[in-house]
């Protein structure tokens, strides 16, 4: 290569990378002047104390079979760090989701105020309208209230359109709650360009706010034997955790029972994985009696599986965690289920996808190193009067290769054959100068020739 094109594809290199150090620099210096430019914005809410708070309400507009429709949720405070989800029967609620989405609005930052006009307010909401958001303390009317409007506001992915509440406007929902004061709205509401606000919109659902997981903490080393039955296919399953051996990898596991054996490690953990991270996908209600629990389907099991802990020390006994599935939620991949526990039985009624539960319903013969062989088929039928039985797999008698021999020889050639059974004997051919028959039945025939034999025919004795 000569010299003038050498020095030019370096030229080139180097310009593309003097482009991509630019564009680096540029990018960084965006995200350092918003981080810098957000720590000076103004904080949309005012401040407030997490400890104070005794209620959450969450409410949007979602489609529903083509028609609007309310869904709503509400949290309330059952002690100094304890929260139960009151519009789902007070279903225990995970306090720290709760308290990290009320300590997060502090970190609220306000870009800009695109209209103070409550005419215009509904331009700046989401398709379904606004997510209403209610915070409560100890006054009847909220303390905080809001609206999620649309996302991407101003060209940011990181900003949302919100609608703030002014508690001091006349018919206000939040209408003197809030506390006046230089960080307090001015205007009767406002709609502003906000960030740092988790902007999820599925916020009235209630497993946002609750732990997922059936048994939570409950992990697969604390399971020592894992039991399930599945009744339409009458499959029933016992694995048991061995201990393991210096040279053994993992755990061993035995499936007890008739036909049962080693277990394969790998399939014996996806056993036990599976019941350990089982999840909630909605929940449903409750069961208190027996009218309630047949209506989930809980008269007639589908699956009933049961893991066994290990004891909290020598001599106590060790913990169960169970499950029972009941009937197919209606128009849903998903079935009908309740927690047996060693405190007895759960009165809550979740819906846990059909997936999860697949591991259940598989015959547990599947797990062993090598399944038992299939049953002998049965023995033929004793053979009758001294004959051997005819099976249907038999094989058929052996022809003979020679015809059976004869018992007496047979006659000589020119001699009448043996007369059959219920036949009379026929006459002996005529021969020259005999009598006719003895019957008055007429001659036989005369030979061919002038009293020769047939052709092929011995010569009649002289």
């Amino acid at each position: 290569m000569d010299r003038p094109k050498s020095l030019l594809r370096r030229c080139y290199v180097l310009g593309a990378f003097s482009v991509a150090a630019l564009a680096v620099m540029l990018l960084r210096s965006t995200r350092d002047v918003e981080s810098l430019a957000a720590d000076k914005m103004p904080a949309t809410f005012p401040a407030f104390d997490v400890a104070t708070v005794r209620a959450l309400e969450i409410e949007r507009t979602v489609q529903r079979d083509g028609k609007p429709a309310k869904e709503s949720v509400r949290l309330e405070r059952t002690g100094v760090a304890t929260w139960s989800v009151a519009s789902a029967d007070g279903y225990p609620a995970d306090a720290k989701k709760v308290e990290d989405f009320l300590k997060g609005l502090a970190g609220v930052r306000t870009r800009s105020t695109p209209t103070t006009n409550a005419a215009k307010f509904g331009e700046y909401a989401g398709a379904d309208g606004y997510t209403d958001v209610r915070v409560f303390t100890d006054a009847e009317e909220p303390f905080l209230s809001f609206g999620l409007g649309s996302s991407n506001a101003e060209g940011m992915w990181s900003a949302s359109f919100l609608r703030v509440d002014d508690p001091r406007a006349a018919g206000s929902k939040a209408g003197g709650a809030m506390a006046v004061g230089p960080e307090a709205p001015a205007a009767p509401g406002r709609v502003v360009v906000a960030t740092g606000l988790d902007s999820w919109p599925n916020r009235t659902d209630v497993v946002t706010w609750v732990e997922p997981r059936l048994f939570a903490g409950l992990t697969e080393s604390d399971v020592t034997k894992v039991t399930w039955a599945h009744a339409p296919k009458t499959f029933a399953g016992t694995l048991v955790r061995g201990t393991k051996g210096e040279k053994d990898a993992d755990d061993p596991w035995t499936l007890e029972g008739d036909g049962g054996g080693a277990a394969k490690p790998d399939r014996a953990k996806q056993v036990v994985s599976a019941f350990v991270g089982l999840r909630l996908a909605t929940l449903e209600g409750v069961a208190t009696d027996a009218a309630s629990a047949a209506k989930y389907g809980f008269d007639k099991p589908d699956v009933v599986a049961t893991a066994t802990g290990k004891p909290p020390k020598e001599g106590a006994p060790a913990p169960t965690y169970g499950i029972e599935v009941g009937g197919k939620v209606e128009g849903k991949g998903n079935w009908y289920v309740r927690r047996v526990t060693s405190a007895g039985t759960d009165k809550w009624v979740f819906s846990v996808a059909d997936y999860d539960l697949a591991k259940f319903r598989d015959d547990p013969k599947d797990v062993l190193e090598k399944k038992p062989e299939p049953p002998a088929p049965p023995a033929p039928p004793a053979a009758m009067d001294g004959e051997p039985a005819m099976g249907a797999d038999a094989a058929p008698p052996a022809m003979a290769d020679a015809p059976p021999a004869m018992e007496e020889a047979p006659p000589a050639m020119g001699d009448a054959p043996p007369a059959m059974e219920g036949d009379a004997a026929p006459a002996p051919p005529a021969m020259e100068g005999d009598a006719a028959p003895m019957d008055g039945g007429a001659p036989p025939p005369p030979a061919p020739g002038a009293g020769e034999p047939p052709m092929g025919d011995p010569a009649p004795p002289k």
